[in-house]
């Protein structure tokens, strides 16, 4: 091997060594930032007006088909599931830390940062139920009539008009079908296309149908790769 071989071979791994510093750097100054903001942060939520549906508004065996359909091992994990059938990219503290964290969110450092906090702040710190209570208020529902719309109790209001106790359970379905990507399954611009998917997500909660792996959030693995990723559209 010639010197300039080996010359360029310890300048790459000079580099490589500096960008696992810097990213090590970058998620020990994440970390301890959000541990000195949650506190603030969760005591803010709790007072927010914005937090207008308590669990209990929800009736029996409501949020059991919320946390099947978004995050089915949502009280087993530590913030992060790569591998529970159904579970998507996204789980319920993840969209927490996005909602309760972030401005903006792009791709990239952000999803690195919301990892992070997912599973090093909210999840130790918070305890699930509370992380259930900011996910179904603040949780992404689309936009209607250019106004983003975010949490079921909203929902209600601009997409059926009602109370959200005064939903029916396919209305309820209706939004959880939303979620996954509210422009596509926008339960007012294309009621078909979401009450198709909430005849997929009956299946899952009938026992019909089991997911095959992660990635199969839309009940129907041989078509999933035509159907839109993600959890959040942009805002």
């Amino acid at each position: 091997m010639g010197r300039d071989t080996l010359r360029l071979l310890k300048i790459l791994l000079r580099f490589v060594v500096v960008m696992i510093l810097a990213v090590i750097g970058y998620s020990v100054y994440v970390v301890f930032d959000a541990i000195n903001d949650t506190p603030e942060i969760v005591e803010s939520m709790m007072s927010s007006d914005d937090l207008t549906l308590q669990l209990g508004d929800f009736p029996e065996g409501w949020l059991d088909a919320l946390i099947s359909v978004e995050d089915p091992n949502f009280y087993g994990h530590n913030g992060l599931d790569l591998k529970t059938p159904g579970s998507g990219r996204t789980t319920i503290t993840q969209a927490v830390t996005r909602n309760l964290y972030f401005d903006d969110f792009t791709p990239g450092f952000d999803e690195l940062r919301r990892g992070l906090i997912a599973f090093f702040v909210l999840d130790p710190k918070v305890p699930k139920d509370t992380q259930l209570l900011f996910f179904v208020n603040t949780v992404y529902l689309g936009r209607q009539e250019g106004r983003l719309v975010h949490g079921f109790d909203r929902g209600a209001e601009v997409y059926f008009d009602k109370e959200f106790g005064e939903l029916t359970y396919d209305e309820y379905l209706a939004l959880v079908a939303m979620i996954v990507s509210p422009s596509t399954y926008h339960v007012l611009t294309f009621p078909g296309v979401n009450a198709e998917r909430v005849e997929r997500i009956r299946a899952l909660l009938d026992g019909d149908y089991v997911p095959m792996d992660a990635t199969d959030i839309y009940y129907d693995k041989a078509g999933a790769s035509s159907e839109p990723s993600g959890t959040y559209p942009e805002e």
